[in-house]
């Protein structure tokens, strides 16, 4: 996958999103990198593992917080809105 720039330290907010066709990344509410995705499979059978890859050993030395799945596409709209919010 493509991307552009890095990540500082400190609190950030990632979405990904799959449409059916592209994957793309974003940080902050900005789109940071995507690819386009042909002849995905689904295999609910699995496990679904945040913050590492299957079958490896390294993972996220962080946490996860306040982690949502939608079951549609968000607009860039949506996602700069989720990127602009504050932290309570």
């Amino acid at each position: 996958m493509a991307t552009t720039g890095s990540v500082d330290e400190g609190i950030h907010k990632f979405v990904m999103r799959f449409n059916g066709e592209r994957l793309d990344v974003f940080v902050d509410g900005e789109v940071r990198g995507g690819v386009d995705i042909n002849n995905v499979s689904y295999d609910l059978e699995s496990d679904l593992i945040l913050g590492g890859w299957s079958g490896n050993t390294s993972y996220l030395n962080s946490e996860l917080n306040r982690f949502c799945i939608y079951h549609f596409a968000l607009s860039d709209r949506q996602i700069k809105s989720i990127g602009g919010q504050q932290y309570a």
